[in-house]
């Protein structure tokens, strides 16, 4: 072998290794920059290959209002086999000190602390709104927070409670494990049915 080509085989090589390293130094912050910028095509995205995976229903940005109160928005209305979830997209960049039971949390963002809604609490209290207007029993609505990959909490015990925070690569496991459950599914013609009803409720855009 000549001394020129391995020469560019060498530069060849290490530019090679060089663009792997920048891609591995950069590819965190990017992503996070993108995600923070574009949460809501993200966290649809997930959404609804889950929903494909599946072959569940989905309705996006529910938006209605019970009498005298205000409007409540839900990003997503997932009808699943045995379990209706109703997902708000949040994303953090930083760290949260939760606690299910306090109405209030602590964020800890750009060095600074500050105290926040109880994100589980206004979630639950947004699935409440959507079951008393479907007419549906809360035992099958599943409120979920769904949340950021890199998002740090304080973890507690979420199987006591009926609201739930999800990160967005763990959606499609917790879904799953809920489907799995041993519980009796919802019927397949009644389903339909309340999907288009859920469907006609829905005043986003409609105003």
């Amino acid at each position: 072998m000549g001394h020129e080509l391995q020469v560019a085989i060498y530069i060849v090589a290490a530019s090679i290794a060089v663009a792997g390293y920048l891609f591995w130094l950069l590819f965190g912050p990017i992503y996070r920059y993108l995600l923070r910028h574009h949460t809501v095509s993200f966290y649809y995205r997930k959404v609804n290959q889950v929903v494909l995976n599946h072959d569940f229903y989905l309705i996006n940005q529910f938006e209605n209002q019970i009498a005298g109160s205000e409007t409540f928005h839900i990003d997503h209305i997932i009808v699943g086999d045995k379990f209706i979830y109703c997902i708000r997209d949040l994303y953090f960049d930083g760290t949260l000190k939760a606690n299910p039971e306090n109405e209030s949390w602590i964020y800890y963002h750009r060095r600074k602390w500050v105290y926040i809604g109880n994100p589980l609490s206004k979630n639950a209290l947004r699935a409440e709104h959507f079951a008393l207007m479907a007419n549906l029993p809360l035992d099958y609505i599943i409120p979920i927070v769904l949340i950021n990959d890199d998002c740090y909490y304080s973890t507690f015990d979420q199987s006591k409670r009926g609201s739930y925070m999800v990160s967005l690569r763990n959606l499609n496991h917790f879904i799953e494990d809920m489907e799995s459950r041993d519980v009796d599914p919802l019927n397949a013609a009644a389903t339909s049915l309340l999907v288009a009803d859920i469907a006609q409720l829905n005043q986003h855009g409609k105003k």
